[in-house]
């Protein structure tokens, strides 16, 4: 039979899909292999990487954690910027720095200021006012002279029908009227709630504080008259004034201070509730003979509505329901005032648009409208002053969230913004706490050492946004006030009424300050995620339940097309053990629902692809591309951990044990392995994968320096060469400057290596400058392999193979 001649000739690109083995050796981009390349040493100090700022110019920090130390490292410098009490759960790159959380402590902010230096936000930059009243003088209304109906002899005398009527009428009108004047010149004689904010230049509300009662130092006033009695029956009445001291509010910024405030600060904004008024005009006044002579007797009138005594605001009256009220409806009830401040100085004047009876009609009617309390636990734990730990996060379009959450209570409001009478000479400075202490017997505390401050009295109202907290604790230098708190209808604070309403009076001495301890204790939701703003990561919009255990790992979840299913909303992928899930928020809420059951436990388990979300779940990597379907890419893959310079596609997952790493595409494919890179901890950035090795030393994978020292390299791959015939010479093009090793071609018949024959074997000690070329005679077979072992110099180079076949025609 006629012989013939086949080729089997390929660059070394085209012959991964064979590849068996490929062992520290990768494509440069050509199509050729060359020895992977050493990772570029970022710094030899140690740490673990945390997360990435970029800059505007292109370059970047990195944040990393030392110990309990954070540090950034930018351009070969190193910066310790905090210590932290604990290390740290994730860390995010907000738009002004790092925003570092760690468990059971407030987040940690790390601003990059103007000048490049990297600042840790203060808990407190900004001061904190002395809010008080000033008295503007004294209000008066005449109730006029009245020849009653009845005829009454002593004092158990009681007024008929008619008088009454007719006293209840003077009384209301002399009331309004004196409230009406006080309004028109922008002032109270009633109790006020006050509420004040900070609002730096861009808009963004930096403070709120708790709300307080301002008023005068009798709670409530004109609420009771006398009236001069005479004539037979004593029927004839003179008439009376009912007088009210008038008050504005006002506010002063300590100077010591407030130096550097206004650098931050744009606004000052003042919210102030309706007056509490303690009359009901459905209601009749109550009247009472006081005294009698033969000649004269002396009536006293008691305000329509009224509770006559010291407890006005007693729990079950009235007044305490208006105020309980008004507290529950603050934000709706309040009207925001202007306060012009001359220096760091400044009264409020708000006329009122509407006379008393108006205000009355309308401040009843809004109190009738329906308290609806929050709707969910974990809402009410991450609203504002509130905040929390997270150990995962992720960002998409302009929405951050939060994952596998543990509430951090708000520390509390300072002592300075509880007091409403102040003694405004004596020490510069006074040690000052608040503690609060909740129905599981944690608490929180607040100490600060004020300046131009001594509290001389507290507001009658104090609050906590909270309704567990059951007790507040008040200290001013040597002086102490403790008040047991009760929980508000909305179930979003709890607070403390004092029922005369006048300011409340330290009632404890020490002998010396002690500032007591705190036992902080927050709430764990690890299924719990919180959705924010980029703009303001942590301004917890909604939060809500996955539904699922521990949440390990978030990531972005790219639509299937452009456009496709998102209507608005921003889309993430959330990993626990108990399954992915898919998440979409329109910034306010959110939704989820299960993709997959298989379970991921561990947030180095997840990693993200060229926009292809790439898992080992349930002991598979798989791939998260969809809402409904996770598609296996390998079953049963050795994982400690992965990750993947973000913009590429080449995705890295660590063997701890083998001390390998296995290179794979997109498709789940594996391109290569390599040793050498012990690695501890891992972080994908933007065109960067840091690494700490074990020794301490931080690379990143993602860039390659020059290696002088040579690697071993294995390549081994078995083509279907079935269709070319008998082997008769083979040709492998690799080059080196030096390489110790073997080069084998092997033909088998289908059973594999261990019965292959060997058609062809070159050892090599030394240079290689031209193609490894020679006969290969073997009888017919199947497959062909090719097997490259050795210890290889970095410019070796492995380009091609071309094998010579010869078959009879009938092939």
């Amino acid at each position: 039979m006629e012989k013939k001649k086949n080729f089997f000739n390929a660059p070394a690109r085209y012959l991964g899909e064979n590849v068996e083995v490929c062992h520290n050796l990768a494509s440069d981009g050509n199509g050729r292999f060359m020895p992977v390349s050493d990772p570029v040493t970022v710094t030899e100090n140690g740490g673990a990487p945390l997360s990435v700022y970029p800059h505007s110019d292109g370059t970047r920090s990195l944040l990393v954690v030392r110990g309990n130390s954070l540090w950034v490292l930018y351009n070969g410098t190193e910066t310790k910027v905090a210590d932290v009490p604990r290390p740290p759960s994730c860390a995010y790159s907000a738009r002004a720095g790092f925003i570092v959380m760690i468990p059971d402590n407030p987040p940690m902010v790390i601003n990059l200021d103007p000048s490049g230096r990297w600042v840790v936000e203060k808990d407190t930059a900004f001061a904190i006012p002395i809010i008080s009243t000033v008295d503007i003088g004294a209000v008066t209304a005449q109730m006029p002279s009245r020849q009653l109906r009845g005829v009454y002899n002593s004092r158990s005398s009681s007024l008929v029908a008619a008088d009454i009527d007719t006293l209840t009428a003077d009384y209301l009108d002399a009331y309004c009227r004196i409230s009406d004047a006080a309004a028109a010149d922008g002032a109270y004689i009633m109790p006020v709630m006050v509420r004040w904010n900070l609002t730096d230049f861009s808009g963004r509300t930096v403070y709120t504080s708790g709300p307080i009662m301002l008023g005068h130092d009798s709670g409530i006033q004109a609420t009771t008259v006398g009236m001069e009695a005479a004539g037979d029956g004593f029927s004839s009445l003179q008439g009376a004034s009912l007088t009210a001291m008038a008050f504005r509010v006002s506010l002063r910024f300590p100077s010591a201070e407030v130096e550097d405030m206004w650098d931050g600060i744009g606004t000052v904004g003042i919210e102030v509730s309706p007056q509490l008024h303690p009359v009901d005009p459905s209601m009749k006044v109550t009247a009472r003979w006081e005294s009698f002579t033969p000649s004269t007797g002396r009536l006293s009138l008691t305000a329509p509505g009224v509770v006559p005594g010291n407890f006005p605001a007693a729990p079950g009256t009235m007044l305490h329901r208006r105020a309980v009220g008004t507290l529950d409806r603050f934000g709706t009830l309040a009207e925001s005032v202007a306060v012009k401040l001359d220096g760091n100085e400044g009264i409020i004047y708000q006329p009122s648009l509407y006379d008393t009876r108006r205000q009355l009609r309308q401040f009843v009617k809004m109190l009738e409208t329906e308290v609806v309390p929050v709707a969910d636990v974990i809402e009410r734990e991450f609203s504002s002053p509130h905040t929390l730990s997270a150990a995962a996060v992720v960002d998409s379009g302009d929405t951050v969230v939060w994952g596998n959450l543990r509430s951090v209570r708000f520390n509390g409001f300072r002592v300075r913004e509880l007091a409403v009478r102040h003694k405004t000479f004596g020490a510069a400075t006074l040690p000052t706490a608040v503690k609060i202490t909740f129905l599981d017997g944690s608490s929180v505390v607040k100490a600060f050492t004020e300046h131009e401050f001594n509290s001389l009295r507290i507001s009658p109202l104090v609050t906590y946004p909270h309704p567990e907290a059951v007790e507040m604790t008040i200290i001013a230098g040597t002086r102490k006030l403790t008040l047991p708190l009760t929980p508000g209808g909305d179930r979003r604070y709890a607070y403390y009424l004092n029922p005369s309403l006048r300011p409340i009076d330290f009632d404890t001495e020490m002998e010396v300050y002690v500032e007591p301890a705190a036992s902080p204790s927050g709430r764990d939701f690890p299924d719990g995620i919180a959705v924010a703003r980029t703009n303001h990561p942590l301004l917890i919009r909604s939060a809500g339940h996955v539904g699922s255990g521990d949440i390990v790992a978030l990531a972005p979840a790219p639509p299937l097309y452009s456009g496709a299913w998102s209507g608005g909303h921003d889309w993430f992928y959330a990993f626990s053990p108990t399954g992915i899930y898919c998440l979409r928020s329109n910034g306010k809420s959110f939704g989820s629902w299960l993709v997959d059951r298989r379970g991921v436990v561990d947030a180095r388990h997840v990693a993200i692809v060229n926009k292809r979300v790439m898992a080992l779940a349930g002991g598979d990597l798989v791939s998260v591309q969809h809402r409904s379907a996770a598609e296996t890419l390998r079953r049963d893959l050795r994982c400690d951990m992965m990750g993947c310079p973000f913009g590429s596609e080449d995705l890295w997952v660590y063997d701890s044990q083998a001390g390998i790493f296995t290179v794979y595409d997109r498709y789940g494919k594996p391109l290569y392995t390599r040793d050498g890179l012990g690695a501890e901890s891992l972080l994908s950035a933007p065109g960067a994968l840091f690494l700490t090795l074990v020794g301490g030393t931080i690379v990143d994978a993602a860039r390659k320096t020059r290696r002088f020292a040579s690697r071993r390299v294995k390549w081994r791959a078995r083509y279907d060469t079935s269709r070319y015939g008998s082997l008769l010479r083979a040709e492998v093009s690799l080059f080196s400057s030096r390489f110790v090793g073997d080069v084998t071609v092997w033909a088998d018949g289908g059973a594999g290596s261990p019965h292959a024959l060997t058609a062809a074997r070159y050892h090599v000690d030394g240079e290689l400058n031209r193609p490894l070329s020679g006969l290969a005679l073997t009888p017919f077979r199947e497959y062909t392999s090719l097997s490259i072992d050795g210890e290889a110099a970095p410019d070796t180079v492995f380009e091609s193979l071309r094998l010579t076949y010869e078959t009879n025609e009938r092939y």
